[in-house]
């Protein structure tokens, strides 16, 4: 079995080809699941009796990831990765006898398994409790999820220390303008809690 085969049997069962790579043995593919967007390297190895799938799976959901985007001001790029919230690596050993559908089914399972298995609400919290110094895609996940939770405060707190100067040690690029759209989408979250509770 040639990796194009696979390749060609999880396309029919829903994932997406993408980010083409120039190696022959490897390929990016996504597939969205239980809301969470999925994202996987393929790559195959032959070995002496049994034909070998390693795959690295990036999980992001997708809320988040929207959420995301409209704080930078951008539009998703198809082509790019998804910034991943969680992620692992499997192995599989299959038969050379096997069909390309024979592989495609348990590598598709195992990762909804995943996806599904996925706690994104104690994500959400710690990402709303931790401010980090460092790292970028850990800031803006700390403003992603203040602005999902709808914590107006927060944020408010945050620009007006950017507007006096002080950064709070927050990376480039994260500006007084994401902040500020950071706060409208807050601003409806709280009102969707407020209404919910009511």
């Amino acid at each position: 079995m040639k990796l194009s085969e696979l390749l060609d049997t999880l396309t029919c069962n829903g994932w997406e080809q993408f980010n083409q790579s120039s190696r022959n043995d490897r390929a990016w593919l996504r597939l969205t699941a239980h809301e969470i967007t999925i994202e996987t390297m393929v790559r195959s190895k032959l070995l002496s009796r049994k034909f070998a799938i390693n795959t690295l799976n990036h999980f992001c959901k997708n809320e988040h990831y929207e959420t995301e985007l409209k704080i930078h001001g951008l539009k998703r790029n198809c082509d790019e990765l998804t910034p991943y919230m969680y992620k692992n690596s499997k192995s599989y050993r299959f038969k050379y006898s096997e069909t390309p559908k024979d592989v495609a089914m348990p590598i598709t399972d195992s990762l909804i398994e995943a996806a599904k298995s996925f706690d994104y609400a104690t994500f959400l919290n710690e990402c709303v409790n931790s401010r980090p110094d460092l790292g970028l895609d850990f800031q803006l996940n700390h403003i992603t999820a203040l602005a999902i939770k709808g914590e107006y405060g927060k944020l408010m707190d945050y620009l007006d220390s950017f507007k006096n100067g002080n950064r709070l040690n927050f990376l480039d690029p994260i500006s007084t303008e994401m902040i500020d759209r950071a706060l409208d989408i807050a601003l409806l979250n709280s009102e969707d809690l407020t209404s919910d509770r009511d």
